[in-house]
């Protein structure tokens, strides 16, 4: 929802539709073996060419083809599904596709992802044993894919994961009132939304109780180099495995792997 200042267009703009690739979780760090990137470079094509608008979309013969090529769940999220988005938004600003078929073709591969990672959080342990993330999404920022694939992640890692849409400051002050998080991710696509993160970022340190890790990600990482002083937000990162593993050596809490 608009507020403090952001403002609404009703026309899809390039640099918007953009951050569909921008925003998309990076691929994990490190060398990754020859015969698992093919595998992960062949399952993307055929997300790509499963997701286009044009032909009948079905995702769990999708899912299967993946599945034949022995994908496993935490490559489709972290390898396959962001590839494909960065191939979409690629062809967006080569004018190869228009806004419909780039939205028709994300919301497709954000489909898959309840089928990929559980809904909520690790099952078999009380809420206080868990670790638990609020994801802040900036107002107007159309495109959620990465928004959900970052939840996966977080899930299949053990963590219990909330998203807010363009909370107000009463909502995000709310929020954390009614259930405090560890970490409160913000992801921003836009530039002319810093404003707003970094608005969201003072309320989550001078008007709440509580102590959780600030991070900032999204598309916006790669415009500007000092948004760690700019907004406040104690990490500036794309990579989820950054995150816990800074809460970790904060709290003392070991980064868990659960695929």
């Amino acid at each position: 929802m608009p507020m403090d200042g952001s403002t609404t267009s009703n026309a899809p703009g390039r640099a918007e539709i953009a951050t569909l690739a921008g925003t998309v979780v990076s691929l994990l760090n490190g060398a990754t073996p020859r015969r698992a990137a093919t595998r992960v470079e062949a399952g993307a094509q055929i997300l790509y060419d499963a997701t286009r608008p044009g032909l009948p979309f079905a995702a769990t013969p999708t899912l299967a083809q993946l599945h034949a090529l022995g994908l496993g769940a935490a490559d489709i999220v972290d390898g396959c599904i962001p590839a494909a988005a960065r191939r979409l938004g690629s062809d967006w600003l080569g004018d190869r596709l228009g806004f419909a078929d780039v939205s028709i073709a994300s919301a497709r591969l954000q489909g898959l992802l309840p089928q990929l990672s559980p809904p909520g959080g690790p099952d078999g342990a009380a809420l206080d044993e868990v670790r638990t993330a609020l994801i802040v999404l900036a107002p107007d920022d159309t495109h959620t894919l990465g928004v959900h694939v970052a939840a996966a992640q977080l899930r299949r890692a053990g963590v219990s994961v909330a998203i807010l849409f363009g909370p107000d400051r009463a909502a995000l002050r709310d929020a954390l009132a009614r259930d405090d998080r560890d970490i409160v991710l913000f992801s921003c696509g836009l530039s002319e939304r810093l404003p707003y993160i970094t608005k969201m970022s003072a309320v989550l340190r001078d008007e709440t109780d509580s102590g959780a890790l600030s991070v900032l990600g999204g598309n916006v990482l790669d415009r500007h180099d000092d948004l760690g002083e700019r907004t406040g937000v104690d990490l500036v990162t794309n990579d989820v495995r950054a995150a816990l593993a800074m809460h970790g050596a904060a709290s003392g809490s070991p980064v868990r792997s659960r695929r």
